[in-house]
């Protein structure tokens, strides 16, 4: 083979394989095949599918007095089976444990893209999430005495119940599982629990002030990541009173 040819055939393919690995960071690698436990319409590994069909045989056995809570926390921790959602940039195919999906959002596709991600955990660790560049949805709470304390959260989701232990908060959340509904605490520290059902005091909507929403924002991915910022009367546990939670809708 000539030489100019050989080199413009040898130059012209390393460009194109420098585009397209370019462009594989920045979009889902969708199975050509369905993978058992992966959710629809998700990039999902064979291993993350998996670890959902497991979490939700468990689920099943604990919610039909087969197993005890406690059980049921073991395995899950072990098996790195509890499912939170989150949002993802920078997307990392290596990571075990993700669902992925485009985020329905018009503002995430632009600039920097934002995916919607079900984590597969043994815990929330958020100094790992930081590092993989995962956003952590937050909650924002305002006490009585104006103090703000922060926890995460899952996505578009807001406690029924917040509660003081040990000097650490804990929210507690009902969550949904193809028809199969469970409570689930996660605390400051990002420890993630099943819990058997509580006593409620359903939240109520209420005005977000002006105070909690600036501050809301300050710990937010951006600006303009969330486009409604809720809150919610949340009955705290602990002191037996309502504090405010604040905490964001991507799009509605």
């Amino acid at each position: 083979m000539n030489r100019n040819i050989f080199l413009t055939t040898f130059l012209g393919l390393s460009f194109l394989v420098l585009v397209n690995s370019s462009f594989a960071k920045d979009e889902l690698q969708y199975s050509k095949i369905d993978r058992p436990g992966c959710p629809e319409n998700s990039e999902c590994s064979e291993a993350t599918g998996k670890k959902r069909k497991y979490f939700q045989a468990e689920l099943k056995k604990f919610l039909t007095k087969k197993i005890s809570v406690t059980e049921l926390n073991i395995n899950l921790a072990a098996e790195k089976a509890f499912p939170y959602s989150l949002f993802v940039k920078n997307l990392n195919h290596d990571e075990p444990g993700l669902a992925l999906w485009e985020s329905q959002c018009k503002h995430h596709k632009k600039g920097q893209k934002y995916f919607l991600a079900d984590y597969f955990v043994g815990k929330v660790d958020l100094p790992k999430m930081s590092e993989l560049k995962f956003v952590v949805n937050p909650l924002l709470v305002q006490l009585e005495d104006k103090k703000f304390i922060q926890l995460p959260a899952f996505t578009s989701e807001y406690p029924v119940e917040i509660n003081l232990n040990q000097k650490i908060y804990t929210a507690t959340y009902l969550r949904e599982d193809e028809g199969r509904f469970y409570f689930v605490s996660l605390d400051q520290n990002g420890k993630i629990q099943i819990v058997e059902s509580p006593q409620i005091n359903t939240p109520e909507t209420t005005v977000c002030s002006k105070e909690l929403t600036e501050e809301f924002l300050k710990i937010s991915e951006s600006n303009q990541f969330y486009e409604v910022i809720n809150c919610k009367k949340i009955w705290l546990k602990s002191t037996k009173t309502w504090v405010t939670a604040a905490y964001g809708v991507p799009c509605q």
